[in-house]
């Protein structure tokens, strides 16, 4: 997950992680969903709108391959 620096509601600061991280539990998708709501509130703030685009990207692995879940966070890097 990247975020963009810039004003962000502090509230959905505790929600969305600062740097790529990989999220192994059974909830990932839950936690798709509740990035997602936060990103389309956030786009909704006027505000924010003025100076950037926040986005999410969800990419869900195998987690009984620990080298999918390496490569997956190094292509953010590039």
């Amino acid at each position: 997950f990247i975020l963009a620096s810039g004003p962000v509601h502090r509230s959905w600061m505790s929600i969305l992680p600062p740097f790529p991280r990989a999220i192994f539990d059974e909830s990932a998708k839950k936690d798709e969903e509740v990035f997602r709501m936060a990103v389309a509130d956030l786009n909704q703030n006027d505000e924010i709108l003025q100076t950037e685009k926040i986005t999410c990207s969800v990419t869900f692995v195998d987690g009984n391959n620990p080298f999918q879940a390496v490569q997956e966070g190094r292509t953010l890097f590039l």
